[in-house]
């Protein structure tokens, strides 16, 4: 599929993924309308929708033709590639992720852009880097459930190093703000499919190869309900009790980042055989012990005492 590259004119461009999202779209673009920064454009790339989202979409592009802008395209199947179609159409200063059923807090784009540039007059302008933050999780009514997912769920939000990131992901994609260095290290991704989600490929890389800063604050509503894509689930002894009965699913989970790893070696030409991320990669091949050694020398763990021990066991 040819992809039309499009520049946004903005500060920050928003990328929107969407598949029958009707039911919720309307208050989330409100959202973004409504927000403090005024620099933005939206471009939304639809995924085939049955429902009524192309038409909303639509409607809002009528009516905002200078800030909201439908990208076509063929289907891409789940809501990763989508957001993967959108990062090669567009190039921009800065990029955001948006989902099809949150609700933006008006200061979002403003705090997490203040953010991105105190870490860019760190770090200078040329270096891969990514902002993220925290998000209030509500329900379907937008009643709230939580004021913080990483207490929610028990996450160890504060990550920096790319051996953070290996085995687990804390960022979530609809929080996260790139900048453009970022954004082309990313881009045109041959093979997607041992990428588990577009969120955990970006923390990977700009660890990798930039940095990272969190935000401690809840700027987005993130709404939990049966449609969700990718959600939330309560960290708790019974989450765990099941987790670890199915010791199975875990392996297969550890598994799948081993995959990811190893898509980061061919994607980015990674040789060094000492190199951590290669390591990570071909390590399933060595003995348990090994494994273990080696995550404990490199201070791979995850959230909690619980979830590496879930690694170390079965992993």
């Amino acid at each position: 599929m040819e992809i039309l590259i499009m520049r946004c004119k903005a500060k920050v461009a928003i990328l929107m993924a969407t598949y029958n999202g009707e039911k919720y779209l309307k208050e989330q673009i409100e959202s973004i309308l409504k927000q403090d920064f005024k620099s933005w454009e939206l471009f939304i790339h639809d995924d085939c929708s049955e429902d009524k989202t192309l038409g909303i979409i639509k409607k809002y592009c009528q009516k905002y033709p200078e800030k909201i802008h439908n990208i076509e395209g063929n289907s891409t199947g789940c809501a990763k590639n989508n957001f993967f179609f959108l990062m090669n159409s567009i190039d921009a200063d800065y990029i955001m992720f948006s989902d099809q059923d949150d609700y933006w807090h008006s200061d979002k784009i403003v705090k997490t852009f203040n953010e991105m540039k105190r870490l860019q007059e760190k770090r200078g302008p040329n270096i891969p880097l990514l902002v993220y933050t925290d998000l209030n999780v509500v329900d379907s009514e937008r009643h709230e459930i939580s004021a913080s997912m990483s207490h929610y769920q028990g996450f160890n939000i504060h990550k920096r190093k790319i051996t953070d990131f290996l085995a687990e992901n804390t960022v979530t994609g609809c929080t996260i703000m790139i900048n453009e260095p970022l954004l082309n290290k990313c881009k045109n991704l041959k093979d997607t499919s041992n990428v588990i989600m577009h969120d955990w490929w970006l923390a990977l890389v700009a660890a990798k190869y930039g940095d990272i800063s969190f935000l401690n604050e809840s700027l987005i509503d993130y709404r939990q309900h049966g449609n969700n894509s990718v959600g939330t689930t309560k960290y708790n002894y019974e989450y765990i009790f099941r987790r670890l009965k199915r010791g199975r699913s875990i392996r297969k989970r550890i598994n799948s980042t081993r995959k990811q790893a190893m898509c980061m070696v061919r994607s980015f030409d990674i040789e060094d055989i000492n190199d951590v991320v290669y390591r990570y990669a071909t390590i399933g091949s060595q003995t348990r012990i090994r494994r273990l050694f080696f995550y404990i020398n490199n201070g791979i763990i995850k959230s909690g005492i619980r979830r590496t021990i879930g690694l170390y066991v079965f992993g």
